[in-house]
């Protein structure tokens, strides 16, 4: 199993980059990508993933958390992935434990790909598995303080934005600014994207 892998960033993609590591180019697929650029010397720690169909894929993941989450959320029923990603890319590692905690299935149908009765499956099953996670990964107290992409996005759901807006503006605003913001800081870079659009 490869567990780790550290090189540099020479090719970025959507969410894939090819990373040089020693003769090899290696294709890494990422929950996101905004603060890599080409030449960045990187750690990440990695998962491979076998599909009977599509073969290997190299998953990779720039904290034990957000790794942790991955294979926690690939392995209930019904999750692959495509859609784990799609709920790191979404929310901080923080947000969605935070969301299990508080039983927020609005939270996670926010996310493209996961409506309401997925959320409810989705919550149902991570709950039992939240507190062996926070056993290997205390949460800084002070996340809460931090997290307010969910009240970001109930804000512009009321301004009339659609879903996919909404998914737009925060996942710009969340690769614009510092990991510890404001939340008059998060809407506005939400709103500063959405008037540009």
């Amino acid at each position: 199993m490869i567990t780790s892998v550290q090189g540099s960033v020479i090719a970025i993609n959507d969410r894939t980059i090819t990373l040089s590591v020693g003769p090899l180019g290696v294709d890494i697929t990422l929950p996101h990508t905004g603060t890599l650029s080409i030449g960045s010397s990187i750690t990440l720690q990695t998962y491979l993933h076998w599909h009977q169909e599509q073969g290997f894929s190299l998953f990779g993941f720039f904290t034990s958390l957000e790794r942790t989450l991955f294979l926690t959320i690939i392995d209930c029923s019904g999750i692959g992935p495509k859609l784990a990603l799609a709920l790191l890319e979404q929310l901080t590692p923080e947000s969605l434990v935070n969301g299990v905690q508080a039983d927020d299935k609005q939270l996670l149908a926010t996310v493209p790909g996961i409506g309401i009765k997925k959320a409810e499956h989705l919550l149902v099953q991570l709950r039992h598995k939240l507190p062996k996670i926070l056993e290997k990964h205390p949460l800084d107290p002070a996340s809460k303080t931090h997290d307010h992409w969910h009240t970001v996005a109930q804000v512009l759901d009321s301004l009339q934005y659609g879903k996919n807006e909404i998914n737009s503006a925060i996942f710009h605003a969340k690769t614009n600014i510092p990991s510890s913001h404001s939340f008059d800081l998060a809407l506005r870079k939400a709103l500063q994207f959405l008037s540009k659009t």
